[in-house]
């Protein structure tokens, strides 16, 4: 895939289940020998620009301990990727700042962002679900979080390019991002 290839954005869903239920399932509708599930049995999606990025597996060590549930990488560094924990409380987004703290431990580019750069933060509801949308400019990394709560688990997708070279490539992260989603069906 080319670095200046025109975008093809295609839909990638996750069950944010076990390992042992991973692979084989689908991305854009094509089987994938990654991670995804069938669209019937996600509990989250987003939009990935398939043209230039590529879902990178997910390892026993980052999803056990990090609780990381599906990434891809992007040209220049470009990075997305969805951590889920739990139990939570549906109330743990109340509180705003507490929330991107508690997920400054998963990404070590994060905590720089948190405590040495600019942090903004607005709500917004998509199908019933409340979410915070973080902005997050570092030193090195810029970094852009859509955090929600839903079958008391924390669900953060996390899309970041370094600070360099965001300006450049806001459109297509902040697309990937405005397209998290949960859904109700899993």
């Amino acid at each position: 895939a080319l670095a200046n290839a025109p975008p093809q954005f295609e839909r990638f869903y996750g069950a944010a289940g076990g390992l042992a239920g991973y692979g084989g399932g689908l991305v854009g509708g094509k089987p994938s020998t990654l991670g995804g599930v069938p669209a019937e049995k996600a509990r989250y999606g987003y939009e990935t620009n398939v043209a230039t990025w590529k879902e990178v597996q997910v390892e026993g060590l980052d999803k056990g301990v990090g609780g990381i549930d599906s990434k891809w990488a992007g040209p220049g560094s470009q990075r997305a990727f969805c951590i889920t924990r739990g139990p939570v409380d549906a109330q743990f987004t109340s509180n705003p700042d507490q929330v991107i703290q508690s997920l400054s431990g998963a990404e070590p580019g994060l905590q720089d962002a948190f405590k040495n750069g600019q942090t903004t933060y607005t709500k917004t509801t998509i199908n019933g679900i409340d979410f915070l949308d973080y902005d997050l400019s570092g030193t090195a990394s810029h970094y852009m979080v859509r955090v929600g709560v839903q079958w008391d688990r924390l669900f953060a997708f996390f899309v970041t390019a370094p600070e360099s070279s965001f300006a450049a490539n806001k459109d297509t992260l902040q697309r990937t991002l405005t397209s998290f989603e949960l859904y109700q069906q899993a």
